[in-house]
């Protein structure tokens, strides 16, 4: 089944298998979060699903969140490219958030992550 013709029904009806297949890397090389967000079904449309991946990076603890950062990317920065326009803003961005305590970083690269995933469900599901 090629997931970009991908309808919210079809979605919805996948074998658990088979969902955190395609939706396993929604967040990067990490597939418990299809585990953690397939337990909502039914979705009623992508925002559903953009909505239970937040739910469910919310409710990793101080120490999931932060073992996990580290895993995933191996660095302290992480930013959804697609809604910056050249590599001077991402400079720019890097510079201000070195000045970020680690609590807000760590706010802000989930918050990251949620935008990318957003996007990627975007791709993956036809609307």
């Amino acid at each position: 089944m090629d997931p970009l013709f991908m309808n919210i029904d079809k979605v919805n009806k996948l074998p658990s298998e088979q969902f955190i297949k395609i939706f396993g890397n929604i967040v990067e090389h990490y597939p418990a979060a299809a585990i953690g967000i397939l337990k909502n079904r039914p979705f009623r449309d992508v925002g559903a699903i953009s909505d239970a991946v937040n739910s469910y990076l919310d409710s990793l603890s101080e120490h999931d969140k932060s073992f996990r950062y580290r895993v995933k990317f191996g660095f302290p920065y992480i930013i959804c490219v697609r809604e910056k326009n050249n590599t001077s803003e991402i400079l720019d961005d890097i510079e201000s958030r070195l000045s970020n305590g680690k609590e807000e970083e760590l706010c802000t690269a989930i918050d990251e992550v949620k935008k990318i995933c957003r996007l990627r469900l975007l791709t993956l599901i036809k609307q």
